[in-house]
């Protein structure tokens, strides 16, 4: 079992200039790693027996405006740590590499991402839609610049 400390510690080693810690408020244990290493990153901390991080709770997408930011939040049943891990992709034909070969629990959440803001998990079993029509082409509905058929954009408040 191990701290915050530690837990960033193993990590910042294990994958040098590719992990950095992050500061989050509420604080928490957090880190941004470098899209690169994600399946390995993943593969570490749920094999590490000072870790043992398979209990994937959500992948979130975020459109950033320059990026998207994908937003794992993973614990250890039996220590009870969590790690927010973060990663930026491109925010148009953005590629990174499935952790759903790693943590079978990633599977639904990568296609929601791949769905919803476009961003490819390369090596996914079974990147096909779930939530839009079947006929949909107006593109990922979740960036803030989209804007569809029906579409209505909300006034702005205050003044």
């Amino acid at each position: 079992m191990a701290d915050s400390g530690t837990i960033i510690r193993l990590l910042v080693e294990k994958f040098p200039s590719q992990v950095e810690a992050i500061e989050l408020n509420p604080k928490q244990t957090a880190v941004q790693i470098d899209p690169k290493i994600v399946a390995a990153f993943f593969e570490f901390i749920k094999t590490h027996p000072d870790l043992k991080m398979a209990y994937l709770s959500s992948i979130s997408g975020v459109d950033m405006t320059t990026n998207i930011d994908i937003v794992y939040f993973i614990s250890s049943i039996e220590y009870k740590h969590k790690l927010t891990v973060r990663t930026k992709v491109d925010r148009l034909g953005g590629k990174i590499d499935t952790i759903s070969t790693v943590i079978k629990g990633a599977d639904w959440f990568e296609r929601e991402i791949w769905e919803l803001f476009g961003v490819e998990f390369v090596g996914h079993p079974n990147l096909t839609q779930f939530l839009l029509p079947d006929d949909w082409d107006e593109g990922p509905p979740m960036l803030r610049d989209w804007t569809g058929r029906n579409f209505v954009k909300m006034p702005e408040i205050g003044g």
